[in-house]
């Protein structure tokens, strides 16, 4: 069973795992508002300024449980069974939250916009399927 995350109360980790990948700053917002109603926003441009993964201060367990259906739907539609297996395999907020993560570390990393969510869906399931 899915419960709420508190963002901040996982700030190192959230840290440790992008700078394992990239180097940006993470933002923790008041509410998935600022972002579009996104529950993760990367952003990045240009050689002068440092990348910013945005998190907001909160993601409810409904809101988890929304997302994972998403990407399940997503699997679905594009007939990738990876992403179906990843969907059903997160099976806590912790595990949920180092999808969300990686998740926006693979748009910055691979310079990928939005139109490329299944590939970055797919590079995660790579990274979180490392050494199994």
């Amino acid at each position: 069973m899915m419960s709420d995350l508190i963002i901040s109360e996982y700030r190192d980790f959230i840290e440790n795992l992008i700078s394992m990948h990239i180097e940006a700053r993470l933002e923790i917002v008041a509410s998935k508002e600022e972002m579009d109603g996104k529950l993760g926003r990367a952003i990045w441009g240009g050689d002068k300024m440092t990348p910013i993964i945005q998190l907001p201060r909160q993601i409810t367990a409904q809101e988890i449980d929304d997302s994972l259906l998403a990407l399940a739907v997503r699997g679905h539609i594009s007939e990738n069974q990876e992403l179906i297996c990843h969907a059903e395999e997160i099976d806590s907020p912790l595990e949920y939250l180092k999808h969300l993560v990686l998740h926006e570390v693979a748009h910055i990393k691979n310079n990928w916009y939005q139109d490329r969510e299944i590939d970055c869906d797919l590079w995660v399931y790579g990274q979180m399927h490392k050494g199994r």
